[in-house]
């Protein structure tokens, strides 16, 4: 990497106690085939090895670097990652997911062929603690059926697979405090008023889901952030919108941003691929 060129992309990875998972999703960004890129590890005050981790696989790539300091939350270690990013690009990337070989090159790919798209996922295999496939939903794809399910409250596009203009992302104000656990459905939205949002149809990452996810923990509050989130997008773009953000939503005859793509019963895939998961593990 050149000493004054920045690289192409910027890879964003959060870290607090993911011990048991850090050296696999390392691992799977150093072997990306689009190798020009900066991984960004910023360790949130983990109390657990997470940091040794860390600082051994720094040590072995000089593509890598490693910030650390108390616990700030996911809003405000992704914000510092964003200042101090210099590419044009940024990737998301969890610390317990583990991204296919080519999510780089297809991703980047993509933006370079379509400059009107500010932000782009993909397709994910969800997996439980171990490494075991639970799930893989279709992406949505297209910017009128993303923006539809964003708009209902379902995230069409999965955070840790997710790449965007920085142009973009630092116009909108970044990510918002007050919207976590739902700072990705409010960054999408913001987004989507400056450009197209779309998926790729490869899949680019392993979603690992388990007891520690946010989207587990977090359910309930993250379901009252994601409404938060819609109105406050609905109120910007003065249209009348529904939302259905939980599992349990049922449709109405009001008037409504109508989801094409998956029915109301089917809102969380990630709660589908947990109740999986766990069935799985009762079954031993």
């Amino acid at each position: 990497m050149g000493s004054n060129r920045p690289p192409a992309l910027a890879v964003l990875m959060p870290v607090y106690n993911a011990e048991p998972y850090i050296a696999q999703a390392v691992e799977s960004i150093r072997a990306q085939s689009f190798g020009d890129f900066e991984l960004i590890m910023l360790d949130d005050g983990s109390t657990d090895g997470s940091l040794a981790e860390l600082r051994r696989q720094a040590e072995q790539d000089d593509r890598l670097t490693l910030i650390s300091r108390p616990n700030t939350g996911i809003v405000g270690a992704l914000n510092e990652m964003i200042a101090h990013a210099r590419s044009p690009l940024l990737a998301r990337m969890d610390a317990d997911d583990v991204a296919f070989p080519d999510r780089f090159k297809v991703q980047v790919e993509f933006l370079n062929n379509n400059p009107d798209v500010v932000c782009i996922g993909g397709g994910i295999e969800l997996i439980d603690s171990r490494d075991r496939h639970l799930l893989t939903p279709p992406p949505v794809r297209g910017d009128k059926q993303v923006q539809t399910e964003a708009l209902c409250g379902r995230t069409p596009i999965s955070h840790p697979a997710a790449m965007m203009r920085a142009d973009a992302v630092n116009a909108v104000g970044g990510y918002l405090a007050d919207s976590y656990p739902a700072e990705d459905l409010d960054l999408f939205l913001r987004l989507g008023e400056l450009g197209k949002l779309d998926n790729v149809p490869d899949l680019v990452l392993r979603y690992r889901v388990h007891s520690g996810s946010i989207s587990v923990r977090l359910s309930d509050k993250q379901i009252n952030k994601m409404r938060q989130a819609c109105e406050r997008a609905w109120h910007r773009r003065d249209i009348t919108g529904q939302f259905r953000g939980t599992i349990e939503a049922k449709p109405s005859n009001g008037p409504e941003i109508k989801s094409a793509i998956h029915p109301p019963i089917h809102a969380n895939p990630t709660a589908r691929a947990l109740s999986s998961s766990i069935t799985r593990s009762k079954q031993g």
